[in-house]
């Protein structure tokens, strides 16, 4: 008789976010015994079905915290996905950017130095790689993740915690609270009110919330199989969208009028015109849901 393996320990930053929640969620549904970092100010709405099955550690700020803490549940994996995304940052958001895309992060990674055979899978993005080179930030934010990145590197490297980047352009899905662009286009179609955008000529790559998911899950099972300690891959669609045809597929499938004025706002200072076809794509990952499909499920879960 074969004996019962134990359940995989996971410990998921940015659980309370939107793809965070995801992940939580499929954790749960596959029998990990799942661990959420958060903030004092965090807000559970989209963990609520399954806060139940899942402990929570209230982050206090300090290194010293997070070390006791993981030192006691020694996680098999960190799912690091906490991020604080702006496209372009005020001046006064400067400093909780820092501490939430770099100092979090560094705290995470030290806390794994006590845990053997550590291992963390670290969420970056395609912001930076501007024009498709091998670094170049579309804006601060962008820079706070390679500067994480770079931080990993020395713990990989010099500490042995095994880490593995997944980097996305975005990720959409039902019950998106973000601004995303999606949710502006629907709720302008539904609402009949006129959208200021850019010239709409930017390329956009959306992946759909699940098949995120199955991208970290696979990457964790990747992890388990090479022995490299620092890997990097990219999760992207097949194809890249313009703003300007993503708003004519979605007044496709849903046969509504959207009332845009193309050229009403400027675009950024480093707008993403090119593929950023930099590295390779996480092997053995498929996207399953076309875009088209992804718009028909928001419809469908959202009317």
């Amino acid at each position: 008789m074969k004996e019962k393996r134990p359940l995989p320990c996971a410990l998921v930053t940015g659980a309370t976010g939107f793809v965070g929640s995801h992940l939580t969620r499929r954790l749960v549904q596959h029998g990990w015994k799942v661990h959420i970092v958060a903030r004092p100010q965090s807000k559970m709405d989209l963990l609520q079905d399954v806060l139940g099955q899942i402990r929570t550690y209230v982050h206090d700020g300090t290194t010293a915290g997070i070390i006791k803490y993981v030192g006691e549940i020694v996680p098999d994996v960190v799912f690091h996905m906490a991020t604080m995304f702006r496209s372009s940052h005020q001046i006064s958001e400067i400093e909780e950017m820092i501490k939430s895309n770099v100092l979090f992060g560094t705290q995470v990674a030290e806390s794994l130095t006590h845990v053997p055979n550590s291992k963390l899978i670290n969420c970056g993005t395609a912001w930076q790689h501007f024009d498709g080179k091998s670094y170049s930030p579309v804006a601060l934010y962008a820079a706070t993740k390679q500067a994480m990145q770079d931080v990993l590197l020395y713990y990989s490297e010099v500490k042995g915690v095994k880490i593995l980047t997944l980097k996305f352009f975005d990720v959409y899905g039902p019950g998106d609270p973000r601004p995303k662009v999606l949710n502006i286009i629907r709720e302008a179609s539904k609402m009949g009110y006129t959208i200021d955008m850019s010239g709409g000529e930017q390329l956009i790559n959306l992946v759909y919330v699940t098949d995120a998911v199955d991208a970290i899950l696979l990457a964790y099972k990747l992890m388990n199989k090479t022995p490299r300690q620092k890997m990097e891959f990219f999760v992207r669609a097949e194809h890249a969208v313009t703003l300007k045809n993503l708003v004519d597929l979605y007044h496709k499938i849903t046969n509504r009028d959207i009332k845009v004025r193309w050229g009403a706002r400027k675009y950024r200072e480093r707008e993403m015109f090119h593929p950023w076809i930099v590295g390779d794509n996480l092997p053995g990952w498929v996207p399953k849901v076309s875009l088209l499909k992804g718009i028909q499920l928001l419809e469908t879960s959202q009317s």
